[in-house]
């Protein structure tokens, strides 16, 4: 499979995943129930679950709802849908909310739950931690054919969290996360260190473009 692309994802696919977590309807989530809720016409609501299904954000259940087969979020249409303003809260409650209907959704609650028990402490920008992580994993496409995230080696885990520190301070500026990042999880502090100059030289270049 190819690597994650955010552009993939067009204005309706986006509402459409959005609508999972912001749909407070006890209805099943059809494409009819969709159209409606959104006020969008059915053939372009068919045409971008088709997409998002093909794709792996969606998954048709086997029996039929009334309006069409019942739709259920992946593990990879959940990562989506946090870069697109849901929260990871809002994910573990949607999943949780259907687990009587799709005997996998406790492996979704148990994988969300898992990026939070990454963050350490309680920082002010948990949200932005936890969107890097996301990010992460759809840009590495870490999903299997089915859109459920795949379990990361111990090397892989450290990837991600140097990824997610690197960025973290590129958003917020706070080198104490870093710091516990690394002591946590014994991040590799020269590698770490070399990216971070990299990145640095990088700007200065750019800035000096600007100036010139």
């Amino acid at each position: 499979m190819s690597s994650y692309k955010i552009i993939e994802l067009g204005e309706v696919q986006q509402k459409i995943l959005r609508h999972f977590f912001d749909c407070k309807d006890k209805e099943p989530e059809t494409v009819s129930h969709i159209s409606t809720k959104l006020g969008l016409l059915q053939p372009s609501v068919y045409r971008s679950v088709d997409l998002l299904v093909k794709e792996e954000y969606l998954i048709k259940e086997g029996k039929y709802a009334r309006g069409g087969k019942e739709l259920i979020v992946t593990e990879k249409g959940a990562a989506a849908a946090v870069l697109f303003g849901i929260t990871n809260d809002q994910l573990i409650k949607y999943f949780g909310k259907i687990k009587w209907k799709d005997s996998s959704a406790g492996n979704e609650v148990q994988f969300l739950q898992g990026f939070k028990d990454v963050i350490i402490g309680k920082p002010d920008k948990q949200e932005v931690l936890i969107r890097k992580m996301m990010e992460y994993f759809l840009k590495n496409n870490y999903f299997d054919e089915n859109g459920t995230a795949k379990h990361l080696s111990a090397d892989e885990f450290k990837r991600l969290l140097t990824y997610v520190a690197i960025e973290y301070h590129n958003a917020v500026g706070k080198p104490h996360t870093i710091r516990d990042l690394v002591d946590k999880y014994s991040l590799d502090k020269k590698q770490l260190k070399d990216i971070l100059e990299k990145e640095k030289l990088r700007i200065d270049s750019i800035i000096r473009q600007l100036e010139d």
